[in-house]
């Protein structure tokens, strides 16, 4: 539907704009397309998951909670567009339980069919047994491999440890056309 636009007359109280029943449509209208273009969802989890010194596969299987009764995430907390040319906004984070030592990292991706979208590498400076918040936030346009694959979230680390507190939220920012 194209945009519907009120007519809102020539003057103040002229007579000549859109009676207010037919402009209160309009706007019901272009709201009710602007709430089936945008939605999100998410997913939390609390228990800890751990690490290998090794691409880890994150798994996120808490309760999903949604707004625009839209669907991104199947049971595991794998991103699953809806289609092809929509754009998604993703963040992802957890809490790193520090190992012992010094120099640890761990490189965060987001993987679409095993080609890395986005990453980022955190050092983990906290010191032993300190929680050290990381995330990792993306725009991503959906193509056709995106849409067939899906999307990953995988951590590497330098030394074995545990992340909790999992978290995954996806937003449909533009619907395609």
């Amino acid at each position: 539907m194209a945009r519907q636009t009120i007519n809102t007359g020539t003057a103040n109280n002229s007579g000549d704009g859109e009676g207010l029943r037919s402009a209160f449509g309009k706007c019901n209208d272009n709201f009710a397309e602007l709430y089936t273009a945008t939605g999100w969802e998410s997913r939390f989890q609390a228990t800890a998951q751990t690490l290998t010194a090794s691409d880890n596969l994150i798994t996120i299987t808490g309760t999903s909670e949604s707004n625009g009764g839209l669907t991104f995430l199947d049971t595991n907390g794998k991103v699953e567009p809806i289609q092809v040319n929509d754009v998604l906004s993703i963040d992802f984070g957890c809490t790193a339980v520090t190992p012992t030592g010094s120099d640890n990292y761990l490189h965060l991706k987001f993987v679409v069919n095993s080609v890395v979208f986005r990453a980022i590498t955190i050092p983990l400076l906290k010191g032993s047994g300190n929680n050290e918040h990381v995330s990792l936030s993306a725009n991503m346009p959906v193509g056709s491999d995106f849409n067939t694959h899906g999307m990953d979230v995988y951590i590497e680390t330098n030394a074995g440890f545990d992340i909790s507190d999992k978290y995954i939220s996806v937003t449909r920012t533009h619907l395609a056309r």
